[in-house]
């Protein structure tokens, strides 16, 4: 997919774009029809309730303005961020059988927005560009060399992991040979993206797997839709002590259609 061609930098004070606009149009009534199935459970369990769900509903349906603005905003923290991110998408999902008894499954298909730092950003970017893939289906894509809970890179079987890192440098240099820059932000996509989902064939996507970008996202039917929260991955910079001729790092992959102020756009993830 071609990158967009509006202009990915403005300021929070101009208000939404008008692509942000048209998605909430979009994800509004299926907000209401998530709340409509996950409040009865929500409130199950909840002694002397008087909430009328019913009149609830028919109220945002007459005015889907009132419609809740709610996210999920996923913190930094390396790997343990990572990986309780994850959990928390599971928790939250009504695709997790055990979630929807504890009342909490749903709650992920009712929110506006998801966002993440650093090593939040990681589940955020993830989930959205597998087109919103459960959890388990994270786990269960590729192999036993390839997903959420290992990496070749770590494998005890030094040649195998040898070759697959040595793969990736020719990756890059293929990158660098077409003109494009490099950097360490290279390799260190390839290492997460051996461990979660994006070397692998997500079923329903038919972008080519070394071609994939950002922008891809929003031709997802998951993003399209509106079926899911809208993802936002925000970059915090650092300036890191110690490091000869480095001044700062990013960490950087940011949606599209995004409003956030003065916002730094690329397509890679950094490291910070």
């Amino acid at each position: 997919m071609p990158c967009p061609q509006f202009n990915l930098t403005r300021p929070a004070s101009s208000g939404l774009s008008q692509n942000e606009t048209n998605w909430l149009q979009l994800r509004r009534p299926n907000v209401i029809n998530a709340l409509e199935t996950w409040l009865p459970l929500a409130i199950a369990n909840v002694q002397n309730s008087t909430f009328n769900v019913t009149e609830y509903i028919a109220a945002l349906r007459a005015n889907s303005s009132l419609v809740p603005i709610a996210g999920l905003a996923l913190s930094g923290g390396g790997a343990r961020a990572t990986l309780s991110g994850f959990g928390a998408w599971q928790a939250f999902d009504n695709r997790w059988e055990p979630s929807v008894q504890a009342g909490i499954g749903g709650i992920a298909q009712a929110l506006i927005y998801i966002s993440g730092l650093s090593g939040g950003g990681v589940p955020t970017g993830g989930i959205a560009m597998s087109n919103y893939s459960t959890t388990q289906q994270l786990l269960s894509y590729g192999n036993a060399l390839f997903n959420i809970s290992g990496s070749a890179a770590d494998s005890t079987n030094e040649t195998l992991a040898t070759d697959i890192v040595g793969a990736w440098f020719e990756d890059i240099g293929a990158k660098e040979a077409a003109g494009f820059n490099i950097s360490v932000s290279d390799v260190f996509a390839f290492v997460l993206g051996s461990e979660f989902l994006f070397n692998q064939s997500i079923p329903g996507l038919d972008v080519p797997l070394m071609a994939r970008t950002w922008s891809d996202v929003q031709g997802y039917s998951g993003f399209s839709q509106a079926l899911y929260p809208f993802p936002i991955v925000m970059a915090n910079e650092v300036v890191p002590p110690g490091i000869p001729n480095v001044t700062e790092f990013f960490g950087v992959l940011l949606p599209p259609y995004n409003s956030s102020n003065d916002t730094i756009v690329s397509t890679f993830i950094g490291i910070h």
